[in-house]
């Protein structure tokens, strides 16, 4: 896994960076070195569906930057390609770490229904409680 989650946080903050400074386009895709990140948690989400271990990645992330900015980006990324990939499962890990993680639930704020379903959405703010 290119050096495990902490080497997936940093490369994952050093491309938010590089997008905000200019330096990067959010949708390119081959040009940086860091999109390898990209790939490895398109993977994780969707071949390994091992959404712990994306859990572990997104504390790791928030460990080094619990910024508004990062909290959206978090959410909007690997939380929701979580739920959407298997909301069952999603919710129920999304559930056990914001229990666990102050830092964790505040980012949930972030997070939107979109198409999931009312049930399982209910869930998931309820969470962020």
């Amino acid at each position: 896994m290119f050096g495990g989650v902490d080497k997936m946080a940093d490369a994952w903050l050093l491309r938010l960076k590089k997008i905000t400074g200019g330096e990067l386009d959010s949708r390119s895709d081959g040009v940086d070195e860091t999109d390898w990140v990209l790939h490895q948690l398109q993977a994780i989400i969707s071949r390994d569906k091992n959404f712990d271990l994306i859990v572990e990645f997104v504390n790791n992330v928030l460990e080094k930057d619990s910024s508004e900015y990062v909290m959206d980006n978090l959410a909007a990324g690997p939380i929701e390609s979580m739920i959407f990939k298997d909301e069952a499962m999603a919710v129920r890990v999304i559930i056990g770490a914001a229990k666990k993680n102050d830092a964790f639930r505040r980012m949930l704020d972030g997070v939107w229904q979109n198409n999931v379903s009312s049930e399982f959405w209910a869930l998931i703010l309820n969470a962020k409680k």
